[in-house]
């Protein structure tokens, strides 16, 4: 969906406070807008949004890879500011194993062997080749599926492969690219999620009521993912 001039400056602000993430995959439109510049080659409109933000006390930021924005805390020394900022922290870190249960999965269906990034495709089909060879990717899978709490029913792969990538998509981590599930693309919220990873790993002692034992068990999941620098792509020349 196109807006006018107006309109994309309101959404972004609307999304952005609702603590959506605008990349080229959820809203190409708005990210294009915020990516655009004027004579002098300045993010113009990105410097609005930010300015606006500003003036909410809130900061306008974007993923390291640059592919993707998100609204944050301007102050996080007030104590509202803390408490989500906790909660958020703590929330993510429930959601670590599965996601990195299904990053590890995908990198052994990769043949380069590279974790999801922003803006990548994903085919089912492809990645359903790579399950039917291999017992144990199956059984990755299945403990995705049980994670996500989807396809508890069922014994085919293919269905099971279905049911955690729409899970994955109503999380916004993928869209539906095609609309009928034969292709995936992914969204920068896989930017934000190795970015909290590194802040995870940098921070040892955030959230310290958490038991020696589970954080020991984070601590070990976290090990299991690379990261890697990611070309941004030309999304001036790149069609929706």
């Amino acid at each position: 969906m196109a807006f006018t001039e107006n309109n994309r400056f309101t959404k972004c602000i609307e999304n952005l406070l609702q603590g959506k993430i605008i990349c080229h995959a959820l809203y190409p439109d708005l990210f294009r807008y915020l990516r655009e510049t004027d004579e002098n080659g300045t993010l113009s409109n990105e410097d609005k949004v930010h300015y606006f933000l500003n003036q909410m006390g809130r900061n306008l930021m974007k993923t390291t890879d640059d592919m993707g924005y998100y609204c944050t805390y301007g102050d996080y020394d007030e104590p509202q500011a803390k408490a989500d900022g906790r909660a958020f922290i703590k929330k993510s870190v429930s959601e670590f194993e599965p996601l990195i249960k299904w990053l590890r999965l995908i990198r052994s269906c990769n043949q380069d062997s590279r974790p999801v990034c922003a803006d990548d495709i994903i085919k089912p089909s492809e990645i359903i080749h790579s399950l039917e060879e291999s017992e144990i990717l199956c059984k990755q899978l299945k403990e995705i599926a049980n994670f996500f709490k989807v396809a508890s029913n069922t014994s085919d792969v293919s269905k099971m492969l279905q049911a955690v990538l729409k899970s994955l998509v109503k999380e916004e981590y993928f869209v539906d690219a095609s609309g009928d599930g034969l292709i995936y693309r992914a969204t920068a919220k896989w930017s934000l999620f190795y970015d909290l990873l590194e802040f995870v790993k940098e921070n040892e002692g955030f959230g310290k009521d958490t038991s020696e034992r589970k954080e020991e068990h984070q601590t070990d999941l976290l090990s299991q993912v690379e990261m890697v620098e990611v070309e941004t792509p030309d999304f001036d020349n790149m069609q929706n």
